[in-house]
């Protein structure tokens, strides 16, 4: 990794030399850094490959079963999110809900106030 410390971007880490970064990559928020830190250092940053193409991008965590969880805090554009879907397959999503002072309100408007299973615990958000 190299330290970009310049005076117009904010400051970031970025991977020396080749292949380039991945497309998705986005500036770490403090937020996306405490999630990932939940996670053993050796499930976090893992490049994803597909066999068929060789597309390749990093995946915030991926657990030995396959399973990538994508932190996001900023929005994103729709096709986006959908390619990101189609890429890992086998996905979830972690958002921070809390960014904006209607996001909180918006969410529990969203919310199915019934659990879909107990166990684990989960909900379903309808937007």
């Amino acid at each position: 990794m190299v330290a970009k410390c310049g005076r117009v971007k904010v400051w970031h880490w970025s991977h020396k030399g080749r292949p380039p970064c991945d497309p998705w990559w986005e500036c770490e928020t403090e937020w996306h850094r405490n999630w990932k830190d939940n996670f053993p250092k050796e499930w976090q940053e893992i490049i994803h490959q597909d066999p068929v193409t060789g597309e390749r991008h990093i995946a915030d965590v991926k657990n030995p079963f396959g399973l990538v969880i994508e932190f996001q805090h900023s929005s994103m554009p729709l096709d986006e999110m959908q390619a990101r879907e189609a890429f890992y397959d086998e996905m979830i999503w972690i958002v921070d809900g809390l960014r904006g002072d209607l996001d909180k309100n918006y969410f529990n408007m969203g919310l199915n106030h019934n659990p879909i299973q107990k166990n684990p615990l989960a909900y379903a958000v309808h937007w």
